[in-house]
C-alpha cells in the first residue's frame, strides 16, 4: 500500500512541473521546432505560435512569396513541416490574432493584407502603454522587433523579468 502511494505521489509531483502548454495571455511559451526556429527566426524572433490562431498562420504561411514585403518562401517539405507545427501549437479564443478576410487592403497599401500579431486586441492591451518615441527609436523599428525590449524573446520568455524597455 505505502509503495503503492508512493508510486501515485511521484507521478502527480511530476506532472505538476512538466510544462504547461502555452497561450497568449502567458508571459512564456515553450514549443519548439528546430526548422521554425532556424527558417522564421533567421530574418525575425520567430513568434510563438499561440499568438495567432490556426486559420492565422494558414494565411500568414499560405503567402511566403509575399510575407510582409519580402519573398520567404520554402521548400515544399520545410514549409510542410513548419506549418504542421504552427497548427498544432496556435492560439485559441480571444487572445490569439485571428486570420484577415480574404481581400481585406491594408491601410497603407493595396496588396491583400496578412494577420499581424501586433495588432491583436490582446497584443496591443498588453503594449498600450509604450511611448510612440520608444519605438521609432531606430534600434526598436516597430513592435514586431520584441527582442528590442524582450531580451529573452529567442528563448520564449516575454515575462516582465525578462524586459528592458529602451530609454
Amino acid at each position: 500500500m505505502f509503495g503503492r502511494l508512493c508510486v501515485h505521489a511521484s507521478a502527480l509531483f511530476a506532472l505538476a512541473l512538466a510544462p504547461l502548454p502555452s497561450f497568449a495571455g502567458s508571459s512564456r511559451f515553450a514549443a519548439d521546432h528546430p526548422a521554425w526556429r532556424a527558417e522564421c527566426g533567421s530574418c525575425h524572433t520567430a513568434y510563438p505560435p499561440a499568438l495567432m490562431s490556426a486559420p492565422a498562420w494558414r494565411q500568414v504561411i499560405g503567402a511566403l512569396d509575399r510575407h510582409y514585403g519580402t519573398d520567404a518562401s520554402l521548400d515544399a517539405g520545410t514549409g510542410a513541416a513548419i506549418a504542421a507545427f504552427l497548427e498544432r501549437n496556435a492560439g485559441v479564443g480571444r487572445k490569439a490574432a485571428q486570420p484577415y478576410a480574404t481581400g481585406v487592403l491594408r491601410r497603407t497599401g493595396g496588396t491583400p493584407s496578412l494577420p499581424r500579431i501586433t495588432e491583436s486586441a490582446w497584443f496591443t492591451r498588453e503594449h498600450d502603454e509604450v511611448p510612440a518615441a520608444t519605438i521609432a527609436r531606430p534600434d526598436v523599428r516597430g513592435f514586431a522587433n520584441c527582442g528590442a525590449c524582450h531580451t529573452a524573446a529567442d528563448r520564449g520568455d516575454f515575462s516582465e523579468r525578462a524586459l528592458r524597455v529602451p530609454r
